[in-house]
Parts: C-alpha cells; structure tokens; sequence
C-alpha cells in the first residue's frame, strides 16, 4: 500500500512545473529587475527621481515538454534581446527596470504530464518599463 502511494505522489508531482529560460544576452542597453540603474558616474538613477518611465510591455512565452518534461517540445532558452533592443528603441528610451518574469502553470496541464506521451507548457509572463533619464529642470 505504501508503494502505491509513493508511485501515486511520484507519478503526480512529475507532470508539474517546466524547466527554461529567459535571456538576453545581446542587449546592449541596461536591463534591472530593480527600479534603480547606476550613471556613468556610478551613482543611482531611480524611478521616478532621475529616471521617467516612457512606455510598458508584456510578453507571453511558453515551454513546451513531453516525458515528464526530460524531453523539450521548445527550446528551452528563449532569448528576448532583440524583444527588448525593439522595445527600448519604439519608445525612445535608453534602458527596462522593473522587469518581472511570472510562471503560470495549469492544473489541467499538471495532470495530462501525469501521462508522458501528452505534452505540458508552461507560460512565462515577462514584462517591465522602458525608461530613460530625465531632462534638467522636468518635474
């Protein structure tokens, strides 16, 4: 009986979650999770002090697995510098703060990965605020 719980537990929490990345590696602007950056002379520019936000985005990424997510459907690196390079540069500015990466995960797709021939995703939603210095004498 123990056994069979065990297989049961095992079998349950194999199909949840997923396993990959967000990167960018090739931004040449500045990228924080914070809302503060450094000046080229070190000292901190922050939201909204030193730094106004001049536009927002949200992006939606998904991982596809099969096999108890051993085996990926997608790559598992999703590289999103040329996301962020386009974003900087539509909105006029010069670095992202706040970025933030939220997974999201079905119960649905938790139970099918019980299964490993049926294949789960996980969402990646990634978004963040394009900045940039503000002008001498602006509010």
């Amino acid at each position: 009986m123990r056994s069979a719980l065990a297989l049961a537990a095992t079998l349950l929490l194999a199909g949840c979650g997923g396993n990959f990345q967000i990167i960018a590696p090739t931004v040449r602007e500045p990228v924080a999770a914070s809302n503060v950056l450094f000046g080229p002379d070190l000292q901190p520019l922050r939201v909204p002090e030193e730094l106004e936000v001049v536009g927002h985005f949200t992006r939606s990424e998904r991982q596809w697995n099969m096999f108890w997510n051993i085996l990926p459907l997608t790559p598992r690196a999703h590289d999103l510098s040329d996301y962020f390079s386009e974003q900087i540069r539509l909105n006029n500015g010069e670095a992202i703060t706040g970025l933030t990466v939220t997974a999201h995960t079905t119960i649905l797709s938790n139970m099918l990965g019980i299964v490993p021939l049926i294949p789960t995703v996980v969402r990646a939603e990634v978004s963040g605020d394009v900045v940039r210095r503000r002008s001498a004498g602006a509010p």
